[in-house]
C-alpha cells in the first residue's frame, strides 16, 4: 500500500490499484517467458520450469530478460555482441592462427587498411592458456611498426613486445557471436606509435580478427 500497488482494504479485501495491475501483468509476463525459456533450453517439465522461473523473475535484469525475449521470438540465430568474453570456454590450450585486418577507423566507406598491415604476418595467433589468453601480432622479418597500445578503462597501456611479437589481452575485444559459430569476430581499437609517447587519435587503428 505504501508503494501504491494496493488499495486500502474494504470489507477485509485487498484490491490492486491500476499501478498494481500493471506491475502484476509485467510480473506474469516475465514468469511466462522464463517458464517457456527453461522448457525450451533444458527440456524440463512445466512444473520444474515454473519453479525456476519463480526464483529468477524477481532478480533478472531488463537486459537479461530482453535477451530471452529475442531468443523466444527469433531463436538463437541473431548476432550478439559480447565484452570481456573468456575464450578459454571455447578453446583448449594452444595456439590458433586467424585471419585479421588492421584498418584506419575513421575511413569506412570504403575501408582502408592501415599502412602497418603490410608489415605484419598474415595471421594473428590466438594463444589460449587457463591463466592468460591473448592475441599475438607478429611483424614480418626485418620489419618494425614501433609501439603497440591497447585501451582499458579509458587508459592506454603499452602492449608487451618480444622479438617483434605484440601481446594483446583477449578481454579488450568486443566479440560477435551467433548460433552457427560461437564466436565469429573480435574487434578492438588499438594504437600504433613510432615512439613510447601516449597515442593520439591519428594513431588509432581498428583491429578486426576473424575468429574461427
Amino acid at each position: 500500500m505504501k508503494k501504491g500497488f494496493l488499495c486500502e482494504p474494504e470489507n477485509g479485501h485487498l484490491e490492486l490499484t491500476d499501478k498494481g495491475k500493471l506491475e502484476g501483468m509485467e510480473c506474469l509476463a516475465r514468469h511466462e517467458k522464463l517458464t517457456q525459456f527453461f522448457q525450451m533450453v533444458s527440456g524440463m517439465d512445466q512444473q520444474r520450469a515454473q519453479e525456476d522461473a519463480c526464483r529468477v523473475e524477481h532478480y533478472i535484469s531488463p537486459e537479461g530478460l530482453k535477451g530471452i525475449e529475442n531468443f523466444l521470438q527469433y531463436g538463437d540465430v541473431y548476432d550478439r555482441i559480447y565484452d570481456d568474453m573468456d575464450l578459454y570456454t571455447f578453446y583448449e590450450d594452444g595456439d590458433f592462427p586467424m585471419a585479421f585486418g588492421l584498418y584506419e577507423p575513421e575511413r569506412r566507406n570504403p575501408r582502408f587498411l592501415a599502412t602497418e598491415y603490410e608489415k605484419l604476418e598474415q595471421s594473428v595467433i590466438l594463444r589460449v592458456k587457463k591463466s592468460q589468453n591473448c592475441f599475438r601480432l607478429k611483424t614480418k622479418k626485418d620489419e618494425s611498426i614501433g609501439c603497440v597500445w591497447y585501451r582499458r578503462d579509458e587508459e592506454w597501456i603499452q602492449a608487451k613486445e618480444e622479438k617483434g611479437v605484440y601481446q594483446l589481452p583477449t578481454d579488450i575485444f568486443t566479440y560477435t557471436a551467433n548460433t552457427g559459430i560461437p564466436v565469429t569476430e573480435a574487434v578492438a581499437i588499438i594504437a600504433i606509435t613510432r615512439f613510447e609517447q601516449k597515442p593520439l587519435p591519428i594513431d588509432y587503428r581498428e583491429l578486426n580478427i576473424h575468429v574461427w
